[in-house]
């Protein structure tokens, strides 16, 4: 094996190497949890939330299927909704933030809590901060 061969076979794999450091550099490593719902779970509680005042709550909402049905995401406190995360998902990036205080419970509901699991999935990522 020439030098040049040597060389281009280092330089090749020192190419795959950087790639995927980069790859994994650029990867989103936050920890947010995730939970995917169905119609079936409507007005189940996906989390109970302890929250202090200078925490912010940062919540994900990605639709996978909705087929003739909607939903939206509530936080309560103590069984009163304090926060809804409605249909104006699509205009706010699917991302929502809120700071509250206490113990909140994230639900969602559907609009036609029967329908069949194939016509609406939603996925649910949620961090505190």
């Amino acid at each position: 094996m020439s030098k040049l061969t040597r060389f281009g076979y280092i330089f090749a794999l020192v190419g795959v190497l950087a790639a995927i450091a980069m790859l994994i550099a650029m990867s989103d490593f936050t920890p947010y949890n995730s939970e995917t719902v169905y119609p079936k779970d409507s007005g189940r509680t996906i989390a109970t939330l302890d929250l202090w005042p200078t925490q912010e709550l940062s919540i994900r909402f990605d639709v996978k299927i909705m087929k003739r049905n909607s939903a939206y995401l509530v936080l309560e406190k103590g069984g009163v909704e304090v926060f809804r995360y409605s249909d104006n998902w699509r205009t706010t990036g699917k991302e929502a933030r809120v700071s509250l205080d206490g113990v909140h419970d994230m639900k969602v509901y559907f609009t036609d809590p029967t329908a069949d699991r194939r016509t609406a999935e939603i996925e649910i990522d949620w961090i505190v901060r």
